[in-house]
């Protein structure tokens, strides 16, 4: 039972990893790039200054109905396609959120809360710089200073396992 959990949580550590560069990634979208050179530029290069920037009254809420969002959601959906796990982007207030919704397991039943935070603190903690790109890429790009980001997990069932906040310092 603990294997298949660790497995699970290296999994979303690298699609965690994976949905911060992929944000960068498609701020190229605005930029007129084609696809091929945004997937290349993805993890290395600075976003690049978007028409949304000039608009200073953007928020997240209207990010997460963008095109770019949507995107963003897609690409992390068929990264986890494989392990059964799904994601969908959301906003609390000025906290980018993401819901990873697990696959079907009985893993899961009876662990502590204690046994959870062993779990699946770790996989934050090790997306914070990912994070911390995220934030900078957010303000930079879109003119949106988000306060942190959630990471909620699911049962597959809908009802909250675990969750925990990165603050955006």
């Amino acid at each position: 039972m603990r294997k298949k959990l660790l497995a699970l949580v290296l999994t979303v550590t690298a699609v965690l990893s994976f949905a911060a560069c992929g944000s960068k990634g498609d701020d190229a979208a605005n930029t007129g790039s084609s696809p091929a050179a945004q997937s290349s530029t993805a993890s290395s290069a600075a976003p690049a200054e978007s028409s949304s920037q000039a608009d200073d009254s953007m928020t997240l809420a209207d990010w997460l109905n963008s095109d770019d969002a949507k995107q963003a959601e897609e690409q992390t959906n068929a990264a986890l396609a494989s392990t059964g796990m799904s994601v969908k982007l959301a906003a609390d207030g000025d906290i980018f959120v993401y819901e990873y919704t697990l696959p079907a397991s009985d893993d899961y039943k009876g662990l502590t809360t204690e046994a959870l935070a062993a779990a699946f603190d770790p996989v934050i903690e090790a997306n914070k710089q990912g994070l911390a790109d995220l934030f900078e890429s957010f303000e930079t790009s879109y003119g949106i200073k988000l306060g942190g980001a959630r990471f909620v997990f699911l049962t597959s069932d809908g009802n909250e396992l675990y969750s925990g906040d990165v603050a955006n310092e």
